[in-house]
């Protein structure tokens, strides 16, 4: 699986930078949105630290998890400590790291529309064209606020994660 490698920079929301790979850049960051000083410092990409080496990406299961340390297959999605570690565990029953992208689904202005209309024509179509790509670039899901019944509908579905709001009136007793 091709892995591009990026580093997202953020410092309480006030300032993003998306670095490519290989580069140093200048960037420039502050505390918070009412803070008016800027700090200027440099940024470099993973693959640029000293000593970095980059390991290739183990087999992958069906959901995404690493087929390189087997726990029990249960069928779902839970979390275990192995060796003082936590980790999700897939429901084959692998070790399972979530990189997702949120929000992930198609726009809802006019222009949006429009552009997906051209560019996909169904939204079957959309999952699927935006799943493989989502995948090319080393994701295995999808955060909250993402069109999950698209997803669903998938031949090959993203992980995904729904909002839970426990405060929310439900059928559940607490």
């Amino acid at each position: 699986m091709k892995i591009v490698t990026t580093l997202l920079l953020s410092l309480f929301a006030s300032s993003v930078l998306f670095a490519q790979s290989g580069k140093t850049v200048r960037v420039q960051t502050r505390a918070n949105s009412t803070v008016e000083n800027w700090t200027p410092y440099e940024a470099h990409t993973v693959d640029n630290l000293k000593g970095f080496k980059k390991k290739k990406e183990p087999a992958l299961s069906v959901f995404g998890g690493y087929k390189t340390d087997r726990q029990e297959a249960t069928g779902f999605f839970r979390t275990e400590k192995i060796n003082g570690r936590w980790w999700i565990i897939d429901p084959e029953g692998y070790l399972f790291h979530h990189r997702a992208v949120v929000a992930f689904g198609p726009g809802t202005s006019k222009k949006q529309q429009l552009a997906f209309q051209e560019k996909f024509g169904t939204r079957a179509q959309w999952v699927k064209a935006e799943t493989e790509m989502l995948r090319s670039y080393g994701f295995n899901g999808a955060g909250a606020w993402s069109a999950v019944e698209d997803i669903r509908t998938s031949q090959t579905p993203l992980v995904y994660t729904l909002i839970v709001n426990l405060w929310e009136t439900t059928s559940m007793s607490m």
